[in-house]
């Protein structure tokens, strides 16, 4: 993919998109959102992949991924309406725009190496070959590179709180301050919810074509994920099905399926932590109160282990992690699972 041509605008895009027109200079700034959105979205993204093979979907999908979750998380509803009453008909038309903005440019980072990929954002987007960035103004480039930066890493004090830093200072956007913290979470939380089969390649996974020491098991479980948002409720739905004929014929199945059911087991935590951490700076625009889990185990069709809805909520889960989802459902044992599915490997 070489342009944006099949890249059509969302839904998010169009609600933001009537939102600007109505502002005194809308139609020249949704031109400069535009014109960056051609930029990165012909110049960058589309060549991640290639300099990170490895890497679940960073690319064009995985943008109008995280924009969608954005509207969702905010009251967007499946048909792409907005929701009366709901934050994003509250929500202006400048700080729609720049969670926009943040979505599109947040990961271009990655197509010069993962590693410190927020750090390196403002660098990829002042080299892209149409030079969007100087479109925009420095306080406004400024806002947009924090929020950037604040969607993954670590704070200066080591922490995972990449959003307290930000209150520090204030932050503007097109001429008026911002709620940056508020915005920052909105997006690392729509970012964390981006997960799901459409960030890796079935064909690729199941021809064994990912790098087995380093990627694979995060392919898995891309493959294996179903989330749903549910803000009316307040509520993030997660629901696993692992297909054990997918690990048949490698030598080291069981190993391979300790690894994908470990990390899922991780993922669930980490997602509850973020929905505190969001709830934290975020609380009076998305109130997500729970996290529901539902996990299957399949074999040939059948369902051979099916563990029940468990909820995690701040009432079960500690802010910081460190819980063990045993603690809150017993099927839930790592190990006890695990053993089930040895003796069903070798029958």
């Amino acid at each position: 993919m070489s342009s944006t041509a099949s890249w059509a605008y969302g839904p998010i895009e169009n609600i933001a998109r009537e939102k600007v027109l109505a502002l005194p200079s809308g139609q020249t700034i949704w031109s400069q959102y535009e014109m960056t959105r051609q930029d990165v979205g012909s110049s960058i993204l589309p060549y991640i992949a290639t300099q990170e093979p490895g890497l679940s979907d960073h690319g064009i999908a995985h943008i109008a991924n995280v924009m969608d979750n954005v509207g969702r998380v905010l009251g967007m509803n499946p048909s792409g309406a907005v929701d009366p009453g709901s934050r994003l008909e509250k929500i202006g038309a400048s700080e729609l725009l720049l969670l926009l903005l943040g979505a599109l440019l947040h990961d271009i980072g990655n197509i010069l190496g993962r590693e410190r990929h927020n750090q390196v954002t403002e660098q990829t987007w002042r080299k892209s070959g149409k030079s969007s960035y100087n479109l925009w103004q420095n306080p406004d480039r400024k806002t947009i590179m924090a929020l950037c930066q604040a969607h993954t890493g670590k704070a200066s004090d080591g922490s995972k709180d990449t959003l307290k830093p930000l209150s520090a200072s204030a932050y503007y956007f097109l001429g008026s301050q911002v709620p940056i913290g508020r915005l920052a979470a909105i997006l690392r939380f729509s970012d964390e919810l981006a997960e799901g089969e459409q960030r890796t390649s079935r064909f690729l996974l199941f021809q064994r074509m990912y790098d087995r020491e380093n990627n694979e098991v995060f392919h898995r479980y891309a493959h294996c994920t179903n989330l749903t948002i549910d803000a009316a409720g307040d509520r993030v739905a997660l629901d696993f099905r692992i297909e054990l004929d997918d690990f048949q014929g490698s030598e080291d199945s069981l190993s391979e399926f300790r690894e994908l059911l470990s990390l899922i087991f991780k993922r669930i935590a980490k997602l509850d932590d973020e929905r505190v951490l969001t709830r934290a700076y975020a609380g009076d625009w998305l109130p997500f109160k729970e996290v529901s889990v539902v996990l299957e185990i399949v074999s040939d069709g059948d369902t051979i282990i099916e563990l029940p809805q468990i909820v995690l909520n701040d009432f079960n889960t500690r802010a910081k992690g460190g819980f063990e989802l045993r603690s809150i459902n017993k099927n839930y044992d790592l190990e006890e699972v695990i053993s089930k599915v040895e003796a069903h490997l070798g029958s």
